[in-house]
């Protein structure tokens, strides 16, 4: 005959008390301008964005949500249908690459990267705010397994590509336009034909008019990528690397 033991714990003592954790669901990664960077464990299908950036311990001042960068396994990335030349990038996976080389440690920064440039990993559009972390209204992003989140620092360059003599970061000042930051850059002759574009830090790209017959001021935000004198704006060759 089995015994049933009963273990009775006196009012007011204390005891270890075992509350088992569902298994992992998979991992992300969260780098960045967060005070723990590093990976979570997902204890469910998919993750609240706001829940995982307070998991990581929050934001630190110097985070930039506007260059919020999510990168998702290409297989996972519904809709994505981009090119497939490793030798030309989406405007939205070139400026993520410039988030990547400054928020995150070199040696992962090198991994991500090459993720980036073999499609292994697409980015993911998502648009981050202070009001909306703390209201929860940013919970319409989640995260699933083999996200990585990226939160860049307040950068203080824009990226400059393309026709112009001198490709790489360009010091950002307020109130430059695009044909400032094109002379900036050394540019000189972007062709009759061509497209000058601007990817924002979120990844949203725009054209940019600079030409005499369309002349239109479009304020530059720091962290953002210009590209001028572009043929196929569905595939830029990959020059900006610094």
């Amino acid at each position: 005959m089995a015994l049933l033991v009963a273990v009775l714990v006196p009012l007011g003592s204390s005891a270890n008390v075992f509350v088992p954790q569902p298994p992992s669901r998979g991992i992300v990664e969260i780098h960045g301008s967060v005070s723990t960077p590093g990976t979570i464990l997902l204890r469910q299908a998919q993750l609240d964005l706001p829940d995982a950036i307070r998991q990581a311990g929050g934001l630190t001042d110097d985070a930039y949500l506007f260059g919020a960068v999510l990168l998702r396994k290409a297989r996972s990335a519904i809709g994505y249908a981009g090119p497939q030349n490793r030798f030309c990038l989406a405007g939205a996976e070139q400026q993520a690459l410039q988030a990547v080389r400054t928020a995150v440690s070199s040696a992962k920064a090198g991994e991500l990267a090459e993720a980036i440039y073999s499609r292994e990993l697409v980015r993911v559009p998502v648009r981050l705010s202070a009001p909306d972390l703390q209201t929860g209204a940013g919970q319409a992003a989640k995260l699933m397994d083999g996200d990585v989140l990226i939160i860049p620092p307040r950068p203080a360059y824009t990226y400059v590509g393309g026709r112009v003599s001198r490709e790489g970061p360009v010091l950002y000042e307020a109130g430059m336009q695009g044909d400032d930051y094109y002379e900036a850059a050394g540019g000189s002759g972007r062709g009759w034909f061509s497209r000058d574009l601007l990817v924002l830090p979120d990844g949203e790209t725009q054209i940019l008019k600079l030409r005499f017959w369309n002349y239109q001021p479009t304020a530059i935000p720091p962290g953002s990528l210009l590209l001028f004198g572009v043929a196929d704006p569905a595939c830029l060759p990959v020059t900006v690397r610094r």
